[in-house]
């Protein structure tokens, strides 16, 4: 009987604890539920404000870009022009070093052209 007893202990005990956390995950479930709904509203409020940010930096650039529109026209062609005779120099190297193959003589070590029979330097037979 003793051992009855301690389990209908054990088992009401048991009931309570899970109806106790049946309350209290409603509890925070509710919680949870306004939390959201606040940062919800907090997230629209947010859009708007962005929003409106990006429409006063696209006017301030807009503005600035008015106002100073020759000084950017003269920076716009000497950065071109700088751009242009980088890549003329990149293509002469280039077309130089496709153009001119060279190699050493194997006597004196000097620069001789790829076709050459003989090192213009030494006299040398290659």
């Amino acid at each position: 009987m003793g051992d009855t007893i301690v389990i209908i202990v054990v088992i009401c005990t048991s009931i309570l604890l899970l109806v106790g956390l049946v309350f209290f995950l409603a509890s925070k479930s509710r919680l949870m539920t306004n939390d959201m709904k606040q940062l919800t509203k907090m997230m629209e409020d947010s859009k708007d404000e962005l929003s409106d940010l990006m429409k006063t930096g696209i006017e301030l650039k807009k503005q600035f870009m008015e106002e100073n529109e020759a000084d950017l026209k003269e920076i716009s062609k000497e950065e071109a022009e700088i751009k242009k005779e980088g890549v003329t120099i990149t293509a002469k190297a280039i077309r130089d070093g496709l153009k001119k193959e060279e190699r050493r003589c194997k006597e004196c070590g000097k620069l001789i052209d790829e076709d050459s029979n003989y090192c213009k330097h030494c006299g040398k037979e290659q």
